[in-house]
């Protein structure tokens, strides 16, 4: 009987195949990073009247802004994809199913990779948040958190959580697009975010949360 491949290895070799995946449908993510680039432009020009659109002014709803800070809270990486993780894998390892175990894994390297990827992405953009007093824009190299609003690194990790699963797992992965929608809309309404900031961070979560979980598919199919 061959032996299993240690962690670090089996997550090194789906890594090469999310790699592959997104090289070889690279015409498809191009065409869909292109239609999100022209709705962003369009978002981008009335971000602010859309977003006083959208939220509940605490002052009309107190308790509003207490379920968004509980969806921004707990929706982060370490709460929400971490101990999600966590959960679906001491399932998987009490069950001995090798393919949910590494769904888990697999779950969260595509989150801590798309939250990385964003983290570089904002000082560089410098985009200033919502909720500071100066004409929104683009202040590129800003290191202050204040201007790292675009993209949201909360919606990025909460979107690839759920494409990595929904692609891997579907009956677990799926229910989770609602907990990124969650997520997302908390970042808006506690003017962390504007609209524009969210989308382009799920745009980036689903690239990595999609790649990844069908290279581990690839991976189980050898």
């Amino acid at each position: 009987m061959n032996e299993e491949p240690k962690v670090w290895l089996r997550l090194r070799t789906v890594s090469r195949l999310a790699w592959e995946h997104f090289v070889n449908y690279f015409g498809y993510y191009a065409a869909a990073g292109a239609t999100v680039y022209l709705l962003l432009l369009f978002v981008f020009i009335g971000d602010s009247r859309i977003l006083h659109a959208v939220i509940v002014p605490e002052s009309d709803d107190p308790q509003v802004m207490r379920v968004a800070r509980i969806f921004s809270k707990y929706g982060d990486i370490y709460y929400w994809t971490f101990g999600l993780g966590f959960m679906i894998w001491l399932i998987a390892q009490l069950r001995r199913l090798a393919y949910l175990r590494d769904a888990a894994l697999v779950c969260v390297l595509s989150a801590i990779l798309a939250g990385l990827f964003v983290d570089v992405l904002k000082p560089i953009i410098g985009r200033p948040r919502p909720s500071l007093t100066i004409a929104d824009g683009v202040y590129p190299f800003s290191t202050g958190s204040a201007y790292h609003g675009f993209p949201s690194g909360h919606s990025a990790t909460s979107w690839a959580t759920a494409a990595s699963l929904a692609v891997a797992v579907p009956p677990i992965g799926v229910p989770c697009f609602g907990i990124a929608v969650a997520v997302s809309w908390s970042r808006m309404q506690l003017f962390k975010h504007h609209l524009s900031d969210v989308i382009a961070g799920a745009f980036v979560g689903v690239v990595f949360g999609t790649a990844y979980g069908w290279g581990l598919r690839r991976f189980y199919q050898k």
